[in-house]
């Protein structure tokens, strides 16, 4: 038997809380979903860190003139986190409170994504009811999480004078996003 399939000999001899949850289907696709959200919330954040350094560069490309200057200047942006990378893309581009709102949300949703969504999962595994306001939960916050993306994304696209995508991908994002998180065909 698989050390993840491992349940204890009898409840006198139980390994808690240093036993795994059982793998089913079930928990395998919960976990899948939590992993895609994960790896999205992550992507969203580098979007953010990506596009707070063009903003940066821009405003003071000379930190890019000798090796000194760049090392310290990735030091300075690795450090930052998501909250203050908004903030200087807000403060650049001085949003409409729909916009900030937006960009908030999503903020908020990539933090419960990275930071609260797997505490106590396996409980939740254990009722279906439980483990559907869960999913649902997730198709929420990635929703939110997706269309700050979408924003952040389309700004970067404007500042370096790239290409946008069609406006029907751009309109399909989010719903695609939230598709591919959670397993909606």
């Amino acid at each position: 038997m698989s050390p993840l399939n491992r349940k204890p000999l009898d409840e006198h001899n139980m390994d808690l809380p240093f036993e795994l949850p059982e793998r089913t289907h079930f928990s395998d696709e919960v976990y899948g979903v939590l992993g895609r959200a994960l790896a999205f919330a992550t992507d969203f954040e580098g979007n953010c860190r990506a596009f707070a350094t063009l903003i940066g560069l821009k405003a003071e490309p000379s930190v890019l003139h000798d090796e000194k200057h760049i090392n310290e200047f990735c030091t300075f942006i690795e450090k930052r986190n998501l909250f203050t990378h908004l903030k200087t893309i807000g403060d650049k581009f001085q949003f409409t409170e729909d916009v900030n709102n937006a960009l908030n949300n999503g903020r908020e949703a990539r933090n419960y994504i990275a930071h609260e969504a797997g505490l106590g999962l396996k409980h939740i595994l254990e009722n279906e009811n439980r483990m559907k306001n869960f999913l649902d939960d997730i198709k929420k916050k990635i929703r939110k999480i997706a269309e700050a993306n979408l924003l952040i994304l389309f700004l970067s696209n404007y500042v370096s004078n790239a290409p946008n995508p069609t406006p029907e991908y751009l309109q399909g994002y989010v719903n695609s996003v939230v598709g591919w998180v959670c397993e909606e065909e």
